[in-house]
């Protein structure tokens, strides 16, 4: 059977709209995705993000759970080889990086609370793709202040939540060197809530994976 696609529909993907086609084995073409972003997109799903709209048409169309009934006839009736006009638009108005800072913003709580509890009172602030964190003493007194990256969840699913021995790793700068795993790395120590900067292989800390 040919791989001549045989239906296009459109989805509101990212503040975009994208194109998915149906060929005629019943298969999906995502047309503005590659294979490596839907499986990012599936890493950010499983952490706990909101998908894109492509990723939430292609979960939905796994389990066989499009909600529209109209547009699932419409399908079956596209792998019969009748083809119907499209009627439905999906809509995700957030972007991706917009869905990777609430993801972030919602792990960096959850690890920063962990290990500062007790220790430190916590403020947290966000700007189009910063996570500002300030520690404040007990006694409300600001201490310092953190800066994540909009995509910090990737730290934070690599390395047991972002936590290696007694400290959190807040930055990482791939490729400082040529043929090289070796990246430069910012570290928050637990302890005395102060940074530092080392070049490190990051595949070789105990228990954590390198990010791709």
């Amino acid at each position: 059977m040919s791989n001549k696609v045989i239906k296009k529909i459109r989805v509101r993907c990212s503040g975009h709209l994208h194109e998915i086609g149906l060929n005629q084995k019943g298969q999906l073409i995502f047309f503005n995705h590659t294979k490596a972003e839907i499986k990012a997109e599936q890493a950010l799903f499983e952490l706990g993000a909101e998908p894109c709209g492509c990723f939430k048409f292609l979960n939905e169309w796994k389990k066989g759970k499009l909600k529209n009934k109209n547009f699932m006839r419409e399908i079956k009736m596209i792998q019969n080889k009748k083809i119907f006009r499209h009627k439905k638009i999906h809509f995700s108005p957030k972007t991706r990086i917009e869905r990777e800072m609430t993801l972030s913003k919602k792990l960096a709580y959850k690890t920063f609370t962990k290990a500062f509890k007790g220790k430190m009172l916590l403020d947290f602030d966000f700007s189009t793709a910063i996570i500002a964190i300030t520690l404040k003493t007990l006694e409300n007194k600001h201490y310092t202040t953190v800066c994540l990256p909009y995509d910090w969840w990737k730290i934070y699913k690599h390395y047991n939540g972002g936590i290696v021995d007694n400290y959190i790793i807040t930055y990482i700068k791939k490729n400082i060197e040529k043929n090289s795993n070796t990246c430069l790395c910012q570290f928050l120590n637990i302890d005395t809530a102060k940074y530092h900067t080392e070049k490190i292989d990051l595949a070789k800390i105990k228990g954590g994976n390198k990010i791709d």
